[in-house]
């Protein structure tokens, strides 16, 4: 049992341990999913905007070569110039060598690395672009209008790539979310399983050896520890259900109270160890007797009383008798012990209603009990309510 109850706990504790870490690597994975969402807008924001810079360039490119030089137009235009190109070579930079290159764990990082690197190569064209709208550090290009013109054409031989490159920057960040919600779904499927697995390979066996053991206390509570057969307590629940039943069903139920004749003599001449036996010896012969129906229990120390459903009073003094016979007639033995053992009967039928109380019942036939040791004990008699007082068993029932 103690080993049981050991593996029981232990997998208890290995099961929360399990949910804990599945509850950590979920949190986990749904804060590395913002993290990474944050970063794929960013990569998707600077992505798109090389577009637009590399539209600006050209088009500022052709305002600055249309414009006087050595002017304040010139100036302004030149200084916008120079900010696009930094802008989109400080923006290619990052995105191909700088804090916004992709992880190499990233679903679609090979296809980024292609665009950029091999089939297409969109970093070599990007520099090349860069690089003939200002040929040398510091210095923006004054080409001819040609010069400009190729300068356009390049920008329109880019666009498709870079539209490329924001397309995958998007297609990754889908496939990271639908792999972190795979991730996800995945713990919580762990989770309830390792929950069900719970429920069934501990809750549940321990829940029945729980409903096992309180019904085992609930006998030994309502179990006499000598005799086996009801106590108090037992008898008057199970007689109390016994009385509501046949309450509804308009039947009789009779109840019959005995005792050990002279008992406390048997105590005084063989000791209390001996007073057991006798009384498990006359308990074990009335239950021998008696219907598996009837509800038998030691009230005190010799005093017994069986109720017997769908039973008159004729029918209870036939079983009484029965059992005084028998306790009568088969001494108890035990070595060179011969004890001839008696007992007295009391008898009582009634019909009851939804509020009897069994009390009442043993109280009736417990007068009859008395009337049986004051006619000399070893008898039986009966409690009829409609004659009063206790009645000698008829000799007819009682043959």
């Amino acid at each position: 049992m103690k080993q049981n109850l050991l593996l029981f706990t232990v997998g208890y504790v290995v099961a929360l341990i399990m949910i804990a870490l599945a509850s950590v690597g979920i949190h986990w994975a749904e804060r590395e999913t913002i993290v990474r969402q944050e970063q794929n807008a960013q990569l998707i924001n600077i992505a798109g905007r090389q577009r637009m810079l590399s539209q600006r360039i050209v088009a500022l490119d052709l305002l600055l070569r249309n414009t006087e030089p050595r002017t304040a137009a010139h100036t302004r235009l030149e200084s916008s110039l120079q900010e696009a190109v930094n802008l989109m070579s400080d923006s290619h930079r990052r995105l191909t060598q700088g804090d916004l290159v992709i992880p190499e764990t990233a679903p679609l990082y090979a296809a980024v690395e292609q665009l950029y690197f091999d089939a297409s190569r969109l970093d070599y064209r990007v520099k090349a672009f860069l690089s003939d709208v200002m040929p040398s550090p510091g210095r923006i290009t004054t080409a001819s209008p040609d010069q400009s013109q190729t300068l356009a054409e390049q920008a329109e031989l880019l666009l498709p790539d870079l539209n490329n490159a924001v397309s995958l920057y998007e297609q990754n960040a889908r496939a990271e979310i639908h792999r972190i919600e795979n991730f996800t779904q995945a713990g919580v499927l762990f989770i309830l399983g390792l929950l069900l697995a719970e429920a069934l390979l501990i809750f549940r066996p321990l829940g029945k050896r729980l409903h096992g053991a309180e019904a085992h206390l609930q006998a030994i509570a309502a179990t006499d520890s000598l005799t086996g057969c009801h106590n108090r307590r037992g008898l008057m629940s199970a007689a109390k259900s016994s009385l509501a039943y046949f309450s509804r069903h308009r039947r009789e139920v009779a109840t019959i109270v005995f005792d050990i004749d002279h008992f406390k003599k048997v105590n005084d001449t063989y000791g209390h160890g001996t007073g057991d036996e006798v009384i498990k010896f006359v308990v074990d012969r009335a239950l021998a007797s008696i219907r598996a129906s009837d509800i038998m229990g030691r009230i005190g120390g010799e005093e017994f009383v069986i109720f017997c459903p769908d039973t008159n009073h004729e029918q209870a003094g036939v079983v009484a008798e029965k059992i005084r016979k028998v306790i009568e007639s088969t001494p108890y033995r035990d070595g060179p012990l011969d004890i001839r053992v008696t007992c007295s009967f009391g008898v009582f039928a009634y019909q009851p209603d939804k509020n009897s109380d069994p009390a009442w019942f043993i109280e009736r036939a417990d007068e009859a009990l008395y009337a049986a040791k004051r006619a000399g004990r070893n008898r039986v008699r009966f409690t009829d309510l409609q004659l009063g007082g206790a009645l000698q068993l008829p000799e007819s029932a009682a043959a």
